[in-house]
């Protein structure tokens, strides 16, 4: 993380500079999962931009509803902002009973990062691409095996989404973490991983990826096609973003989204971002609308997919 001195901007506007108090980024995943990395990637650059310092503090839970509503609680002051994946803001208040409202209680200050997910079958499965996976899958229904790392994840609504675009039927198999997962898979006990992790088993000869659902095609995988060139109109992205607390000032917004801007696009992040994670800048307003548009598609899936609260 980067250390300089913190720059502390109020919600009235007013500028003061303090060497006391640090800004915060609040990530709803424990320290060393795949969000927490690009999340200290993105403070250490961002760092550099403010000449601030940016500490990141992993408060898990809740599928992320404890990080929400600590920074929903917390003062537009400039000083504590969210590190958000797409579930918080837009499907996980339909399936739990969050004590934050997504749409009132914080403004997008910008998307960093596209997360890509895939569809790869494993070496068991013969199906060349996703067309033949399709076909196969009719030929033989309830065989086929799908990962997530819970029931009401984005893995889980991405897979059942698919599944019922194309009228197959797919078992969802939840995990408690994804490590087991990855294991079934290479050992051709679990036939489809949605998770990027999984590529470099896939470059070592344990399946094949027959799409990937991410703007443009995955360096790692550079021949295989995505979502949109298949044409097969998947709904809902999948991202990484900043938010703040509802009444943050436009000052702090403006000021926050182009630090945030620069440190998306510097060398640091572009050359060190994790396998799967795709750095992407989208300014206040272009975020605002990309969240509202996947919080209507997946309430969409979530109605479609019969899926209940879990309170």
């Amino acid at each position: 993380m980067a250390l300089a001195s913190t720059f502390v901007v109020t919600a009235s506007g007013s500028n003061a500079q303090t060497m006391s108090r640090p800004v915060s980024l609040i990530v709803p995943f424990s320290a060393g999962d795949s969000p927490d990395g690009t999340a200290r990637l993105l403070a250490e650059a961002l760092g550099q931009q403010l000449k601030q310092n940016v500490i990141v503090e992993n408060r898990p839970g809740a599928s992320g509803a404890i990080a929400a509503q600590a920074v929903a609680n917390s003062e537009p002051d400039g000083l504590t902002f969210l590190f958000s994946t797409t579930g918080i803001m837009t499907f996980l208040p339909l399936l739990r009973n969050v004590r934050y409202d997504a749409e009132k209680s914080f403004v997008p200050i910008a998307k960093v990062a596209d997360v890509a997910t895939i569809f790869a079958v494993s070496e068991n499965v013969p199906a060349k691409s996703f067309a033949e996976f399709v076909q196969l899958a009719k030929a033989q229904p309830d065989k086929f095996t799908f990962a997530s790392s819970g029931e009401g994840t984005v893995l889980h609504l991405r897979g059942s989404a698919i599944a019922r675009k194309f009228g197959i039927n797919l078992i969802h198999v939840p995990y408690q973490g994804m490590s087991q997962a990855v294991v079934d898979f290479s050992a051709g006990r679990l036939h489809i991983m949605l998770e990027q992790s999984i590529i470099p088993q896939i470059n070592e000869g344990k399946g094949r990826v027959l799409a990937v659902m991410a703007p443009a095609r995955l360096k790692e995988v550079p021949d295989v096609p995505t979502a949109d060139e298949l044409k097969l109109n998947i709904e809902g992205g999948v991202w990484f973003g900043i938010f703040a607390p509802a009444k943050t000032s436009n000052e702090v917004v403006a000021r926050l989204s182009k630090a945030i801007e620069a440190a998306v696009k510097s060398d640091l992040v572009v050359s060190r971002a994790p396998i799967g994670i795709v750095p992407s800048y989208s300014g206040p307003e272009k975020f605002a609308a990309e969240v509202a548009r996947d919080r209507a598609a997946y309430s969409q899936i979530v109605k479609e997919i019969g899926l209940k609260r879990q309170d």
